[in-house]
């Protein structure tokens, strides 16, 4: 019986809608992290650090929390709806789904509860498939030197909802990024041309660290990927 949060189950936002590709129409659920991609985009999510209290609010029908102890795939519209299940500012216990691997065969069980209410149990149907290695593509990425930059994710989403709004061929339209290496405080310009050959052109401010977001990330180890023994030429460029 693993426990998965908002984050774990959302990632399947990602994942393909194409019915041709059934591996990839899933939300993947192993012992260290979910993920979801259509072959654009791709998200990883390491399974959370529950708290010892967290555990011992467990109920006991359910039995003890641990890592799934094999991998599933899960239909990623099950897993979005479970998400959804979960609320958004909801703490220990209450923030996540139990989700039982054991014994998936075409089904896995999984239990939410709210406040003062028992488990409530669902089955979110399963994928049958192998899933790609992802991993190769994490090493490429972490093999780049790289400018660190600080976004809000909710106006990156804004901005993009809007540009996939302007062209009939939402998922070919291509916009241009350009990163400013020498200053880490200048703004993001996104180019790209509408439908009647219109020019484009937007700008997104990033934040600073420290000021807008106390807890700004770094980049963090990739979940799942072992990256000790391999040869980074990674680095921030100054």
């Amino acid at each position: 019986m693993s426990l998965l949060n908002r984050a774990n189950l959302f990632a399947a936002k990602a994942a393909s809608k194409d019915a041709t590709r059934p591996a990839l129409n899933s939300l993947r659920v192993t012992p260290e992290f979910t993920e979801a991609t259509d072959g654009h985009i791709l998200i990883r999510v390491g399974l959370p650090h529950y708290a010892p209290d967290t555990i011992e609010e467990f109920p006991e029908q359910l039995g003890k929390p641990t890592p799934p102890d094999k991998e599933v795939l899960l239909t990623p519209k099950a897993a979005a709806d479970l998400g959804k299940k979960i609320p958004r500012n909801a703490s220990g216990l209450f923030s996540y789904a139990a989700l039982d691997c054991a014994d998936a065969n075409g089904s896995v069980p999984t239990w939410t509860t709210k406040q003062g209410e028992h488990p409530i149990l669902r089955t979110i149907p399963t994928v049958e498939g192998p899933y790609p290695n992802s991993n190769q593509l994490f090493e490429l990425a972490l093999q780049k030197k790289y400018r660190r930059m600080f976004f809000s994710a909710e106006l990156l989403k804004r901005l993009f909802s809007a540009l996939a709004e302007m062209h009939p061929n939402r998922l070919t339209h291509m916009v241009a990024i350009d990163l400013p290496l020498e200053d880490s405080h200048a703004p993001m310009m996104v180019s790209t041309v509408g439908n009647a050959e219109q020019h484009i052109s937007a700008l997104v401010m990033p934040l600073r660290a420290g000021k807008h977001n106390e807890s700004a990330p770094d980049r963090t180890p990739v979940p799942g990927l072992d990256e000790t023994n391999l040869k980074f030429k990674k680095g921030v460029v100054k």
